[in-house]
């Protein structure tokens, strides 16, 4: 079965400008995720430092997560016009 979403091409910006937003965001998550569980010593002190207790440091890095995957998603839909197209008000 053909798909009926017929693909247009995609500008070379919103090309690039959404895999350098993906990238970014993957990048920050895994810097993020490594460092929280291996509770590198400069992520206590900065916890401390804001004023947040240590037993913290998990539950505020599970949040963070949802931010990202959100620039994530807004670098998919520069790079795929098949998501474009949901949006009525893309031209």
């Amino acid at each position: 079965m053909e798909s009926a979403v017929r693909t247009l091409p995609v500008p070379k910006w919103k090309l690039w400008t959404g895999r350098v937003i993906s990238a970014i965001a993957i990048l920050f998550l895994l810097f993020d995720s490594v460092a929280k569980l291996m509770k590198l010593a400069p992520v206590k002190q900065a916890c401390l430092e804001l004023g947040y207790p240590e037993s913290l440091i998990v539950p505020i890095g599970a949040l963070f997560p949802i931010y990202a995957g959100a620039l994530m998603w807004v670098g998919l839909y520069l790079r795929d016009a098949r998501l474009r197209v949901l949006n009525p008000l893309e031209s």
